[in-house]
Formats: structure tokens, sequence, C-alpha cells
């Protein structure tokens, strides 16, 4: 059974037979905006959808009631003229289309990853599971949202005249406490201590991982503001195990599996434009 928009022309036989036999749906024909006929697997699809035993009793005979009626009303409304039946249709299209993909991706994702996958993939991309790390200060020029462009230029070539001040030897600690915007590491000479790169936005760790131990950067620009930072350390790589991992590779692997057959379905679908 597709949709709404029902005109029923038959009545649904709903038989319990003294030997106790289920109930049994026959002869039931509708039609509509699309013709199609109810059987007897359309209303055992609908008991299932509303977890409801296919046996004998007070609770199917109400189901049976509940089917019917619902179906006669959906038919009856599609005749009233208050209805824009190109709108539900969209509706319904959007929703259908919706759980086709949910319950579809459901079935799929709930297929096991086994334990020589999960080394497979961990051995091939174990610089994918590598929480790099590094120590380092940092002076801090903001920005805001609302900052202006003419205001970025003046925050920026200030950025540049404190870097020229703090690239020289031991510069870098004074530096920071007279000019970083954050007062809280200002006290420290800048110093943020250990960093992972997964805490810092990507232009920023991007120059911090490609830096060496005592080296200063020239201004980094991020949504915060302008960084000059210095590395206090030399990066380092800290790998977990395997077992640490199972959890995380097997959603990879499953998650790369999904973005495959979604390129698959895809490139299946006949559905290519709008006529």
């Amino acid at each position: 059974m597709k949709h709404a928009g029902l005109v029923i022309t038959s009545i649904l036989a709903l038989a319990l037979s003294a030997c106790g036999d289920k109930a049994k749906i026959d002869n039931v024909s509708v039609g509509g905006i699309a013709q199609e006929a109810l059987t007897k697997a359309d209303f055992e699809a609908y008991l299932k959808v509303k977890k409801i035993p296919n046996e004998p009793g007070n609770r199917l005979e109400r189901a049976q009631k509940t089917f019917l009626e619902r179906n006669a009303i959906a038919e009856a409304i599609t005749k009233e003229p208050v209805v824009d039946k190109s709108l539900i249709e969209a509706e319904l299209r959007d929703f259908r289309n919706e759980l086709l993909i949910t319950r579809y991706f459901e079935k799929f994702m709930a297929d096991k990853v086994s334990d020589e996958e999960v080394k497979k993939y961990y051995e091939q991309n174990k610089e994918k599971f590598a929480q790099r790390r590094v120590q380092l200060a940092d002076i801090l020029l903001r920005l805001s949202p609302t900052t202006t462009e003419q205001e970025k230029s003046v925050q920026f070539k200030k950025a540049v005249e404190v870097y020229n001040k703090a690239k020289s030897g031991g510069a870098f600690a004074g530096a920071a406490a007279q000019y970083s915007e954050d007062p809280i590491t200002a006290k420290k000479g800048g110093d943020l201590g250990w960093v992972q790169e997964v805490d810092m936005e990507r232009p920023l760790a991007d120059k911090v991982f490609a830096m060496k131990k005592g080296e200063v950067s020239e201004p980094i620009s991020t949504t915060t503001g302008y960084h000059i930072v210095q590395l206090l350390s030399d990066p380092v790589a800290e790998k977990k195990d395997v077992k640490e991992l199972e959890a995380s590779i097997k959603y990879r692997i499953q998650f790369e599996a999904k973005g495959k057959e979604m390129e698959r379905l895809l490139a299946k679908g006949t559905i290519k434009e709008l006529k």
C-alpha cells in the first residue's frame, strides 16, 4: 500500500475460523491517485508496524476496525475540495524517501565488522589514529564576529609588529606578557602547556605541526584572532593499541562502506532530472 487518496471498492473480509485460524484479508482493492489493491500481506505489514500480534482476539479485531476506518476516512477526504492533493503527495514522497533510506541503512549498518577487518584497517591507517600534541606558547590578538575589515587590518599590523619583537631569542615571553589579549596565558609568558591537535583550528594546527622546537610563527589567522606561537617542545604522536580503538575503527569502516553504498545506489537510480 503506497499512500493516502484511497477509494475502498470492496469490503474487507476479516474472518476468524472456529478452528482458531489467524484472521484473513481477502478481496480488497483501493484506488485514487494511484490504483492498487490491499491484500492480506498489507494488513499483516500494518500489524507489524503497529506491533500487534496477528492472533485471534479483541486486539486484532480492533486493529481490523481501525485499518478499515482510517482507509475509509482517507478515501472520503480525497473528495473534499479543502485538501491540496499535490502538497500531500509531496509530503508523502519526502517521508517515503526518508523512511526508505533510513530503514535500508539501518539494516546495512547492522552488518558486523570482523576482527580481521578491524586489524587490517588499523595497520593500513595507523596515522589516522595517532593523537598528536605539542607544548607551545601563544600570543593572541583577538578578533570578534563584529570586527570590521578596517579593524582587522589594524590588528594584523599590530600582530606583525609583535611578531618582530617576539621572534628574537628570549623575547617571546616578554612580548606575550605585554601584548597578548589572553590574560590567563599572558601572565605565564604565553605558555599554553600541552595542546592536542584536535583542540586547534585547522590553520593553526597545520602551521604548528610543521614547526620545530624554539621556532616562532608569523601571525596565524583563526576565528578567534591572530596567533603568534612558539614551540616549547617538538610535536609528539601517541599511538593507541588496536583494542582501545576497536569501536572507533568499526564505525569508520561502516561509515566508509555507507558512503560507497550511497554512490552505488545513486548510480543505479534512474531519476536523474526533472521532466
